[in-house]
């Protein structure tokens, strides 16, 4: 009796994903789109970016809009970084809607959509059930939601023509066949890769398209060739490929001379943990299905090779975007891999997959249910509003230089880079300046790696700040370093002279109060200072403290003879004002001269 009803119940699924399969994953696609495009634009307003790819891409289709393939944020042509043609007509409509979100967008409709041609390739091996868990474990897969949420990379637009591209293959539709490969080239031109596999798929799959798959190899072969000899011609500096195969020659193909040449150094290598454990970790969300048909896993292999011969940190990491354009073709490799198995396996593998798909995105995704979801990159904290207050303070079109995070809201202009160095001689620059309050109170700021370049632009008679807020710092070129912040909290107007303690040949102290906030004291400058001065506070007690002069907002190198500032300085309520001692440290941190007091008392 229970098997009759187990068949009944079993026949009705069947019945029911027959007749509405397509719009259930229809709807599914509808609201992975809807999900993924919230998350990326809710990053985006409330600038919660960390690294500079969606400015980078943002920035080359807002110039190819405009007729320019320049990318300032990298210094690279168009043909460096890619040459991914189709941000021409996204740049375009960019031009109506914002360059950033037509972007974000565009993304979360490919990689969602792909769900669809994967959905028909179940349909056409098997049967609706197998196309449903398919489309799902697709849309699960943990990869997905931390890419299209995160950054953007032309390469992800190209996630449907790759599926599209299989589903051509297996119905034999040679144009089809052909127009996803030209699709996938003009989103990124190196993968023609995928194209040469793809053509070699079909010669092994499909008897009748041998001929077809052997010219779609030798045109991809001529094709990646070409977008070798471009990136060669236009690329200049450092560049992503010698990042990924600096140890190889700065070629992943290095490797195999490599391994002739210094065996150890490869072997070592791929021995690392990471890269052992990288093919297990992306199989594990598809049940290892896709070892069951190895031969679909063709189009795959030159993302997963290259990601095991990279040296970047992040490529074996299961959120990294270089293992995107894999991920159809693993699904497709997973659908056809139940073909292998029993009639009763068979049954229960859709459910199974789909299972596996929800336990991975829980474990491994990067949505709202997730166990890795950063909730803080997509809320309004002190950052974003720090953050905005630094984004109105310059003006469209404006020349600049900022910290990754603010780079995609300030990437439609002609020239916009990464913070420095270099000095790109731009009319703003930023810097941030978190690690002060990393550093807080000690001594090991004045020799971190980030302050003396701080020190460098704040000493600066050529930029004056224009705003500090949060853990930024705002400059504009001609203005006065001297005026606007400087002049209204730390230059004091003139006192009368009267005898101070002497710090330094260029500074004395002329006194100090108690204030809610700690200590201010009053200086006297009897000339320039060396811009890299700080003030060590010490009680007999034991307690110390190193503090940036005028609260690392103006620098001791524009001090002039008889300027009188007030630097305000966090201490203890509980240390008495006559207990405290002061000196000056350089960033050696010694006293500026031999013969100056190691502290004078503040009281």
């Amino acid at each position: 009796m229970n098997a009759l009803r187990n068949d009944s119940l079993a026949k009705r699924m069947r019945e029911l994903l027959d007749n509405y399969g397509f719009v259930f994953v229809g709807v599914c696609i509808g609201l992975s789109t809807s999900l993924l495009a919230g998350q990326a634009l809710r990053r985006f307003y409330t600038v919660h970016h960390h690294t500079f790819d969606l400015a980078l891409y943002t920035r080359l289709a807002w110039g190819l809009a405009h007729g320019d393939g320049y990318s300032s944020v990298l210094d690279q042509s168009f043909f460096a970084l890619h040459a991914p043609f189709v941000l021409a007509p996204l740049g375009l409509l960019g031009r109506l809607f914002g360059t950033v979100q037509v972007l974000l967008v565009t993304q979360a409709l490919c990689t969602s959509v792909t769900a669809l041609p994967i959905y028909r390739l179940g349909v056409l091996w098997k049967s609706s059930g197998l196309g449903v868990a398919g489309a799902l474990a697709y849309l699960l897969y943990p990869n997905l939601s931390h890419v299209a949420c995160y950054e953007f990379h032309p390469g992800n637009l190209a996630l449907p023509a790759i599926a599209y591209g299989l589903l051509a293959l297996a119905q034999g539709r040679v144009r089809m066949l052909w127009l996803c490969c030209l699709t996938m080239v003009l989103c990124r031109a190196d993968f023609a890769l995928v194209t040469l596999m793809l053509g070699l798929l079909a010669m092994i799959e499909v008897p009748a398209l041998r001929r077809t798959g052997g010219k779609m190899m030798v045109a991809s072969v001529v094709a990646f060739g070409g977008s070798l000899a471009l990136n060669g011609m236009f690329a200049h500096g450092t560049t992503s490929a010698d990042l990924h195969f600096g140890p190889w020659g700065g070629q992943p193909f290095g490797i195999l001379f490599k391994l002739f040449s210094e065996p150890a150094l490869v072997v070592s290598h791929l021995s690392a943990l990471q890269r052992l454990t990288y093919v297990p970790r992306i199989l594990a969300p598809l049940l290892f299905l896709p070892m069951l048909a190895p031969r679909f896993l063709l189009p795959a292999l030159p993302f997963v090779a290259i990601n095991l011969i990279s040296v970047f940190p992040t490529a074996t990491q299961m959120y990294s975007h270089y293992l995107t354009p894999a991920v159809p073709t693993l699904v497709v490799a997973a659908m056809a891999g139940t073909g292998r198995m029993s009639m009763r396996l068979q049954q229960a593998l859709p459910f199974a997959l789909l299972l596996a798909g929800a336990v991975a995105e829980i474990a491994w995704g990067g949505t709202p249910w997730s166990l890795l979801y950063q909730a803080q990159d997509y809320r309004t904290d002190s950052s974003t509003s720090a953050r905005i207050a630094v984004l109105a303070a310059i003006p469209a079109h404006a020349s600049v230089q900022a910290p990754d995070p603010l780079l995609p809201h300030l990437a439609e202009r002609p020239l916009v880079f990464r913070a420095p160095p270099p000095d790109r001689a731009t009319r703003f620059v930023v810097l941030d300046i978190s690690h002060r309050k990393r550093f807080v109170g000690t001594d090991t700021l004045l020799r971190t790696q980030e302050e003396p370049l701080v020190r460098y632009w704040l000493s600066r008679s050529d930029y004056g700040l224009a705003l500090a807020v949060g853990n930024y710092l705002v400059f504009e070129r001609g203005r006065d370093p001297r005026a606007g912040i400087s002049a209204r909290h730390f230059l004091l107007p003139m006192l009368a002279a009267g005898e101070g303690k002497r710090l330094s040949a260029c500074l004395e102290l002329m006194g100090g109060q108690r204030t809610e906030r700690g200590v201010d004291l009053t200086l006297r400058a009897l000339g320039s200072c060396p811009s890299d001065l700080a003030l060590h506070f010490s009680t007999h007690e034991g307690f110390s403290r190193v503090d940036l002069l005028f609260e690392g907002l103006l620098s001791p190198a524009h001090l002039r003879r008889n300027d009188f500032i007030r630097s305000q300085h966090d201490l203890p309520i509980s240390i008495r004002l006559r207990d405290l001692h002061v000196g000056l440290l350089r960033s050696s941190g010694a006293r500026p001269e031999p013969g100056d007091p190691h502290a004078v008392p503040i009281d």
